[in-house]
């Protein structure tokens, strides 16, 4: 009995897994993974690798190939999943240890004092991670986000094929239709903003690229 007791925690403790908002075309928005720890990131929740053990071995062997891989050659093939978000997440961090643990500075007019040099990466990785941050967020800013998101799922439609797989669409009311015009218009000026402040940051570490020493 107490071995069924443990099992039954296992299985039950991991909380649910977070509802992901509607894109414009109805698709589930991605999340950043940052994947800072690869012995610790498993893509799986509990009770799946206790009906599949043999996986969790081998998402275990995975990760250990992928913590090699990060010892010997600075970086590892999970990190190339999504390179750009692998950058994204490792220069804030960093450029605020530079901030914080650096022994040196470029001493110039523009940064006489560590401080200054210090407040520069301060604010740049503050920057960064603002501009970076994931597409969820950008799209909470839409005024027009609370009633798509609604108005989606009310439309929504899921159905099995003859081949056992789900399908799923969204309906093309008229209602569907009008807001989601709405949002997608609203949603592209935002994208923009960001990709202008993400253009900053390029400009801005560009200006330091090659000052960024210990």
């Amino acid at each position: 009995m107490a071995i069924l007791h443990v099992l039954h925690t296992l299985v039950h403790a991991a909380p649910e897994k977070e509802k992901l908002p509607l894109d414009i075309n109805g698709g589930m928005l991605m999340k950043k993974n940052p994947n800072k720890n690869v012995l610790t990131d498993f893509p799986f929740r509990p009770r799946y690798y206790l009906l599949h053990p043999w996986k969790f071995v081998r998402e275990c062997w995975h990760n250990l190939q992928n913590a090699w891989f990060r010892v010997t050659r600075g970086i590892a093939p999970v990190d190339l999943w999504s390179f750009d978000t692998h950058l994204e997440n490792i220069i804030p961090y960093g450029l605020r240890w530079l901030a914080d643990n650096s022994h040196g500075w470029p001493q110039d007019e523009e940064f006489p004092e560590f401080k200054d040099w210090a407040n520069y990466l301060y604010n740049l990785a503050d920057k960064w991670d603002y501009a970076f941050k994931d597409w969820t967020e950008y799209s909470k800013e839409n005024e027009y986000y609370e009633e798509y998101q609604t108005i989606a799922k009310k439309c929504s439609k899921r159905e099995k094929g003859e081949d056992g797989l789900s399908r799923f669409w969204i309906e093309e009311t008229p209602e569907y239709t009008a807001i989601r015009e709405k949002y997608r218009a609203r949603d592209e000026q935002i994208i923009q903003k960001y990709k202008d402040l993400q253009h900053e940051c390029f400009v801005s570490i560009e200006h330091i690229w090659h000052s960024l020493w210990d």
